[in-house]
């Protein structure tokens, strides 16, 4: 069993606004651009846990809690179970879930009113949770999948190969199908 808790502390200052980013008012047909704080604190605390069920099982999990000073709260939870089908392939299935609250500046179109000294109407500082899950393919021989000569001597080699795919959903009414091919390469 691995146990491991990380905590962070990021300060950011300069232009946090999106410049295109239009936001529209209550009975107001003109728009202005997103206005938000300069600075920005953000702190997430995280703990992790492994562990190994078996020689060819291991249990992946997560959990994050996040705030910042802009007023989001937010929890994340995923899990993954690596099942080691052979010496040389691996199966991932995996799951995450994260949900947060509004920000402090934010309101859906149409909805700010122009006393509002900051506004967006952003999604991702929405009120929203979502969803991923997915699997991961890795291929990974003991003597890798391909070798090639480099710079006299060496040897550089392709040691594994990895494909994940996953369906997000989002209940801002957004949805993905995410692909990602991993190359992992070692020079002898």
């Amino acid at each position: 069993m691995q146990f491991s808790i990380s905590g962070e502390a990021i300060y950011m200052d300069g232009l946090l606004s999106t410049p295109f980013h239009r936001v529209y008012f209550k009975n107001q047909s003109l728009a202005k651009v997103e206005k938000l704080p300069d600075t920005r604190l953000k702190i997430p605390i995280g703990m992790r846990l492994n562990y190994y069920l078996t020689d060819f099982l291991v249990v992946r999990s997560y959990y994050r809690y996040y705030f910042d000073d802009w007023g989001i709260k937010a929890h994340t939870l995923s899990l993954e179970i690596p099942l080691k089908v052979t010496d040389w392939l691996t199966l991932s299935p995996f799951y995450r879930y994260h949900t947060q609250n509004e920000a402090d500046y934010f309101a859906p179109f149409a909805e700010h009113t122009l006393s509002g000294q900051f506004y967006t109407f952003d999604y991702d500082l929405s009120d929203l949770s979502s969803y991923k899950i997915g699997m991961g393919v890795k291929i990974f021989p003991v003597y890798g999948l391909a070798r090639f000569k480099w710079r006299k001597e060496k040897i550089l080699q392709l040691k594994s190969l990895e494909f994940r795919t996953a369906y997000y959903n989002r209940s801002t009414d957004l949805t993905a199908f995410i692909g990602s091919i991993n190359l992992s390469f070692g020079i002898r």
